[in-house]
C-alpha cells in the first residue's frame, strides 16, 4: 500500500450518550478538559443511534452491535430481532429448518433439548418471547417434557433484579428450568475462560449440586448483594447436557454467548444458534445473515488504502466482524489488533481505565509509523463500566477516555491525520433511576455526539449513525459505495 491521500482516525466512545442538561450524569461531572474544549469551540453534531435508524423496532434503545454495524455499513440493516419477531407473529419461525431439525433429531434419538438464552425483556441480546417460541415449538413436536431451560440473568438491559418476575413468566408457561446463571459468567466476552468453565460445568453436571427452589436460591444471592448479572450458577434437579443432546441458543446478538458456544462446540455438543455467532463457531443457524456488501472497509480497501481496526477484547468483535458487516474476512491492506482486556479484577468498576491506554498507545504507534490511512478504534470504558451501575467509576472512566482522546488528537496533529470522535449508543450519561438513588445500568435512547477536532470542515448539526461511513470516506477522498444511504455530514 502506497502513501495515498489523507489519514483518518475514527474513535468510538462506547456508551457515551449526549445529555449535558440531564440529571445523574457523571459524564457531565467528570473532569474532561479535552472534551470541554471541543464542546466550547464547536457544539457536537448530534446523531440518532436508536430505533428504526439502526434496524431496531421504533423506540428501542441502541446497542454496540447495531451501532458499529450501522457505522461501518453506512445504512440501516434490519436486525435479527425484528426478523425473529415477525417470524413468531406469522408462525413461520417453526418452519425454519434449523429449529425443526433439533426436535426431529431429538425425538429420533430420545435425547434432551437444552435451551440457553438471556431471560430478559431488554431486547439487546435476546428476548423472553424468543425463548417462549422455542418452548412452544417443543410442545408442538411433543417434546416439551424432554426440553429444559438454562436461563441467563440480565441485570444490564433491564432493572438489575428483574429475573424473579421475568423467569417466572416462562415458568408459568411450562418452562422446566434446569440452571440459572448471570450474564457475567454465561456471556463473558473478555476471555475469562474460568467464568465460561463454571457455566459449562453447571450445564454438563460437573458444577454445584442441585437446589429445590430456584427462586429461593436467587433471593439468597440477592441478599448477598448480587444482581441478576452477577448470579453464580444455580443448578436444579433436571437433565444436564449429555453427549448426543441438542443445545439451542436463543440470543440473537452474536457476541454475548459466543465464548460459551465455542466451549460447548469444542466438547462435541451439537449447537443450534438463533443467528451466526461467528464463522468459527460450528452451529446450525436459524436466522442467518449474509455479509453486507459495500462497506466502509471495502471502500477503503478498494481505494488502495491500508486500514487498522483496534479494540480491547470486550469490544473487539464490534470493530471487526460487526463494523465490517457480519464478516471476519480481511480486505486487502486491512489489519485487526486485539488488546487483552483486564482479567485481574472482579468487575470493571474496580478498574475503570480498562485497557484504554493500551488501545490509545496502539493508535498513536500507527500514526507515528504511517502504516494505516484509516484507523477505527473503540474505547469501551464508559459503556462497560456504566453497566456496573457504579457512578463514581463511570466518572473516572470518562476522565481516562478524555486523556486518551487528547493523546490521539495530538499525535494526529503531528502526523497530518484527521480525527472523528463519536459513540455507538447512550449509557454512561444517565446512571440513576428517577428516584435518584437506584443505579441505572441500561442503555439510553439519547443521541450521541460527533466531533472533528482540528478540521476546517463545517459539519451538519444533526444526523444519524448511517452518516459515519460516508463522512469518513469523504474525508479520505473516497466515493461512498452506492449501497450506503447515509449522507456526508
Amino acid at each position: 500500500m502506497g502513501d495515498v491521500g489523507p489519514r483518518l482516525v475514527l474513535l468510538v466512545l462506547d456508551g457515551f450518550g449526549w445529555a449535558p442538561d440531564g440529571a445523574h450524569n457523571p459524564l457531565r461531572e467528570a473532569d474532561t478538559p479535552f472534551l470541554a474544549e471541543l464542546a466550547a469551540r464547536t457544539p457536537p453534531t448530534l446523531l440518532d443511534a436508536s430505533g428504526a435508524v439502526v434496524g431496531l423496532p421504533a423506540g428501542q434503545v441502541g446497542n454496540s452491535e447495531v451501532g458499529h454495524l450501522t457505522m461501518g455499513t453506512g445504512r440501516t440493516v434490519p436486525q435479527a430481532a425484528v426478523v425473529i419477531d415477525r417470524a413468531i407473529a406469522d408462525g413461520t419461525l417453526r418452519e425454519r429448518l434449523a429449529l425443526g431439525g433439533v426436535f426431529t433429531r431429538a425425538r429420533a434419538a430420545g435425547s434432551t433439548v437444552h435451551v440457553v438464552g438471556i431471560a430478559s425483556t431488554g431486547g439487546a441480546h435476546g428476548h423472553l418471547d424468543h425463548i417462549a417460541a422455542v418452548l412452544d415449538l417443543a410442545e408442538a413436536h411433543g417434546w416439551a417434557e424432554r426440553t429444559v431451560l438454562h436461563a441467563v440473568g440480565d441485570g444490564r438491559d433491564v432493572p438489575a433484579r428483574s429475573l424473579l418476575d421475568d423467569l417466572g413468566r416462562l415458568e408459568r408457561r411450562g418452562a422446566r428450568i434446569a440452571t440459572v446463571v448471570g450474564r457475567r459468567y454465561a456471556m463473558d466476552r473478555s476471555g475469562r475462560l474460568e467464568r465460561t468453565a463454571l457455566v459449562v460445568d453447571a450445564l454438563t453436571g460437573a458444577g454445584p449440586g442441585p437446589v429445590d427452589d430456584w427462586r429461593a436460591a436467587v433471593a439468597a444471592q440477592y441478599g448477598s448483594g448480587a444482581t441478576d448479572e452477577q448470579l453464580r450458577p444455580i443448578v436444579l434437579d433436571a437433565p444436564r447436557v449429555a453427549p448426543g443432546d441438542e443445545v439451542v441458543m436463543t440470543n440473537f446478538r452474536p457476541d454475548g454467548l459466543r465464548q460459551l458456544a465455542t466451549a460447548l462446540a469444542a466438547s462435541g455438543r451439537r449447537l443450534t444458534t438463533m443467528t451466526r455467532y461467528g464463522d468459527d463457531v460450528p452451529a446450525a443457524v436459524v436466522v442467518d445473515r449474509a455479509p453486507v456488501d459495500g462497506t466502509l472497509a471495502q471502500a477503503v480497501a478498494g481505494a488502495g488504502l491500508a486500514q487498522l481496526h483496534v479494540a480491547e477484547r470486550e469490544k473487539y468483535g464490534h470493530v471487526t466482524y460487526l463494523f465490517n458487516g457480519y464478516t471476519q474476512r480481511l480486505q486487502p491492506g486491512e489489519r485487526h489488533l486485539l488488546i487483552d482486556s483486564r482479567t485481574d479484577v472482579p468487575g470493571f468498576d474496580r478498574a475503570p481505565e480498562m485497557s484504554a491506554r493500551e488501545v490509545t498507545a496502539a493508535v498513536v504507534r500507527e500514526l507515528e509509523s504511517g502504516g494505516a490511512h484509516f484507523v477505527v478504534a473503540n474505547l469501551a470504558n464508559v459503556d462497560t463500566v456504566g453497566h456496573t451501575g457504579a457512578y463514581a467509576a463511570v466518572r473516572e472512566a470518562a476522565e481516562v477516555v478524555d486523556g486518551c482522546l487528547r493523546a490521539v488528537a495530538r499525535a494526529a496533529d503531528r502526523h497530518g491525520a484527521r480525527v472523528l470522535i463519536t459513540a455507538d449508543h447512550g449509557n454512561g450519561e444517565r446512571m440513576r433511576e428517577a428516584d435518584g438513588t437506584t443505579p441505572h445500568t441500561r442503555h439510553t435512547a439519547n443521541p450521541v455526539p460527533l466531533w472533528a477536532p482540528g478540521t476546517d470542515r463545517v459539519f451538519a448539526r444533526t444526523g444519524d449513525l448511517r452518516d459515519i461511513a460516508p463522512t469518513c470516506l469523504d474525508l479520505l477522498g473516497v466515493a461512498p459505495p452506492p449501497g450506503m444511504t447515509g449522507r456526508v455530514l
